[in-house]
């Protein structure tokens, strides 16, 4: 399967992953999969 140079491994790799879905919902799968992601390398927020 060949994919557009313009996208990125990780969300190749992602509609690899699930096939049956539309280019749209697989980029809001994949964006809030990254936002997730983020926020548990992150971690929790310290306040002082």
């Amino acid at each position: 399967m060949v994919l557009g140079g313009d996208l990125s491994d990780d969300f190749a790799l992602s509609l690899k992953m699930h096939p049956g879905l539309s280019i749209e919902e697989a980029k809001r799968k994949f964006k809030e999969q990254q936002k997730l992601n983020a926020r548990q390398r992150k971690g929790p927020k310290i306040r002082r």
